[in-house]
């Protein structure tokens, strides 16, 4: 997932960065291309706004799976040397919070799906039609029998297409699967980094990753490789749910073949969003350097929150957040006389501490405008449903039971509004206007300490447990760094709280810095993260023995697995939103329980085999490979004579050093087929709200809008130019 909303902010503040593909569209040529495959298989197995849906089978998922690669690769980056495919493998620990909160609403939905249709079942006696079987989504974790599988699936693939297509001849292809820990993206950025820091490193590798999570963005400014492009599918955030509409178009095998079959794609030309980044960010001293303030914007958007850290409660992204992020960064960076980071350290702790009491002094005033805001959107809904001015509607409790349904009605807009007046300590009277606006250090103390006493059950006579929250909110922008920069700094570590800590209560960060140190540790095996992240409704998903210690009451670790919990939507309007109170995983108590519960003797071979970490592979095209290579769906796939492929276990260069975010040597800037701002004669920038509709509607929020200089008079190709533009510009 990465950085909710980060995408759309960045997209329609710089709408260059965006190139939509046509048939007539000129791309950049690219040398290597990476595939973060997850999306890809989520995109093929089921509806993108559905996590449940009817089993089509892998006779079905198999093949269109490898149609949706083939068209990534071969018709349209069409790389020339390296094709590197990476699935997600065991996350680190830090990721496993984020990964069991989406597996067990996921979960919740597949037990509700079964109940409608044991009800439609019910009314329909007289069919003779078995009920359908449903896909779970939660199989597409490492470790799981699908998931095996489709390991060996795409590696068939591979040596296919080496034989068969010859757009692929020439390509160094690299299998990372779900049997080799760490995610996908940071398992080829990983790639990446290796081998730029061996000698003899080519300066200008064209660079083109696939995958639809915001934060791949930032991992590719993190390689200062300028040369780096994503391909995505294209988002139109204003179209609606496939869950809306209507029975005929609602079947899951058309909905699918949608997605996987008639979808546009765009570019994202990072080499203009680091440019569009700089004129944001750089000021007028002889020190700056445009790769260190880069290093510093990524840092800063931890803030906002990610797949490891949750955000700052005062930091939205639809609030501005990283427009004021940026612009406090231009103000203070002078002032600083240095960064705030160096290759994902923080060597100057001191001044998140300044940028943190700057933002902490805004946060009352960043408070009380969103309960204004959440009272204007209720007051709208009101309106428009019907209410009076005085009108009230009843509200739910935001509990989610995997035996209830949970359907959410406008009353809890009122809630929402009702939760934050608290935690502000604001008193809400009988005109909606009467409304007492905190002023003053004191009340706002007492607001903070609402706020924790509301989300931490923390009050003002706990401060070593405010401490604490203090002490793991900096470890995680530490480890955030960490892994960005220079790979997983701990397995084990993550952050024990399920909200952030008020950026002004951010105080004695030097110390703090000073005192951290991670131990690197070693990553779960693959079933002890299926039961770290799936709920009990996908407990058929791991062996028998590991199935008991889910399902059963019993069991010494029932505790991690509630057929209930709290959905906090923490004044936010969408599902996805909320924050899943679910409790955090005791990795000695799951470890002992599987010890004395799931002995490796239990196991059958081929379960034993799902549970080893496994190595990468590098497949090339041979010639002289003349083996048969079975089908690994037989019936659908049918077995390769004469392979004419090679394939060896692969391992990543060795690190000489720490990864330096610098450029490399002889880079030539601007290259061909990647836009460039700087190839224009630009004559000024400006913020302005002019409406730019990258995504089906027009943007509310600010663009950075480019002034080209005109032509000289003596420039007459240009005259002429600009004179035939004048003739189309406004036309349609």
């Amino acid at each position: 997932m990465g950085i909710p909303r980060f995408y759309r902010w960045i997209s329609e503040r710089y709408p260059q960065i965006n190139q939509q593909i046509s048939d007539v569209s000129l791309l950049p040529e690219f040398d290597n291309l990476y595939l973060d495959l997850n999306g890809i298989i989520h995109q093929c197995t089921h509806p993108s706004d559905d996590e449940v849906c009817e089993e089509l089978g892998e006779a079905h998922h198999i093949p269109a799976i490898f149609a949706y690669i083939d068209r990534i690769v071969s018709h349209i980056v069409k790389p020339k040397k390296l094709l590197f495919l990476a699935v997600d493998g065991v996350a680190p620990r830090a990721k496993l919070n984020q990964q069991r909160s989406r597996r067990f609403r996921a979960g919740k939905e597949l037990y509700e799906k079964n109940l409608s249709l044991q009800r439609d079942d019910d009314d329909d006696n007289e069919s003779s039609e078995a009920p359908k079987a449903l896909f779970d989504s939660n199989c597409i974790t490492p470790g799981t029998e699908f998931m095996y599988r489709l390991s060996s699936h795409l590696q068939y693939f591979i040596r296919k297409k080496l034989k068969e297509d010859p757009s692929w001849r020439d390509l160094t292809v690299i299998f990372s699967g779900q049997d080799v820990p760490g995610e996908g993206e940071h398992k080829i950025v990983e790639y990446i980094r290796r081998t730029k820091m061996q000698p003899g490193y080519p300066p200008n590798v064209r660079h083109c990753m696939y995958g639809s999570d915001a934060d791949l963005m930032l991992l590719g400014l993190m390689t200062h490789e300028p040369h780096f492009t994503l391909v995505r599918e294209v988002v139109n955030f204003g179209g609606g749910s496939s869950r809306k509409k209507g029975k005929d178009d609602n079947s899951a095998k058309k909905i699918i073949a949608r997605q996987t079959k008639e979808p546009e794609w765009q570019l994202v030309h990072l080499s203009l969003f680091r440019q569009y980044l700089n004129m944001e960010l750089s000021v007028p001293v002889a020190w700056y350097d445009m790769e260190r303030a880069l290093d510093d914007f990524i840092f800063l958007t931890f803030l906002l929150g990610n797949d490891f850290i949750p955000h700052s409660p005062t930091l939205d992204i639809s609030e501005d957040a990283i427009a004021l992020l940026l612009g406090l960064y231009r103000d203070l960076l002078p002032q600083w006389g240095n960064y705030l980071t160096e290759a994902g350290v923080v060597t100057h702790p001191e001044h998140l501490e300044g940028l943190c009491q700057v933002i902490g002094s805004m946060e009352e005033a960043i408070l009380t405008k969103r309960v204004h805001e959440e009272r204007k959107f209720r007051d709208r809904k009101r309106y428009g449903n019907g209410y009076g001015r005085n009108g009230s509607s009843p509200v739910r409790a935001k509990v989610v039971s995997a035996h209830e349904d949970t359907e959410v009605d406008d009353g809890n807009d009122c809630q929402f509004e009702q939760d934050l007046l608290h935690a502000l300590s604001v008193q809400e009277g009988e005109d909606d206007d009467d409304v007492v606006v905190l002023s003053g250090s004191p009340e706002f103390q007492a607001t903070k300490w609402a706020y924790y006493g509301a989300k931490f059950g923390l009050h003002d006579t706990s401060p070593e447990l405010l401490t604490a929250i203090k002490v793991a909110y900096v470890e995680a922008l530490v480890w955030c760094a960490g892994y960005y920069f220079q790979g997983v700094p701990s397995w084990s570590w993550f952050y024990p709280f399920h909200y952030s800590p008020m950026l002004s209560d951010l105080t004695d960060i030097a110390s703090i810095v000073a005192s951290i140190h991670f131990d690197v540790g070693v990553p779960f095996l693959p079933f002890q993260q299926l039961l770290s992240t799936l709920p009990p409704t996908s407990a058929t998903l791991v062996p028998p023995g590991y199935q008991r210690l889910m399902t059963d009451p019993t069991s010494p670790i029932a505790s991690f697995y509630p057929i209930s919990f709290e959905i906090d939507m923490d004044g936010k309007r969408n599902a996805w939103e909320g924050v899943n109170i679910l409790p955090f995983i005791d990795a000695s108590r799951l470890v002992d329980a599987i010890h004395l519960h799931c002995p490796e003797a239990d196991l059958t071979d081929a379960e034993r085999r799902r549970n080893r970490p496994g190595t990468a592979y590098v497949f090339k095209h041979d010639l002289g490979a003349m083996d048969t290579l079975p089908s690994t769906l037989p019936g659908v796939l049918d077995d390769i004579a004469c392979c004419h492929s090679s394939v060896q276990v692969y391992e990543l260069p060795p690190p000489r050093r720490n990864f330096r975010c610098t450029l490399t040597d002889g880079l030539t800037m601007p290259i061909a087929g990647f836009p460039s701002l700087y190839s224009l004669p630009l004559a000024s920038s400006a913020l302005s709200k002019i409406g730019v509709n990258c995504f089906g509607m027009s943007s509310k929020k600010d663009t950075l809008v480019l002034y080209v200089a005109p032509p000289s008079a003596d420039d007459q190709a240009s005259l002429l130019t600009l004179d035939q533009a004048k003739l189309v510009l406004g036309t349609t």
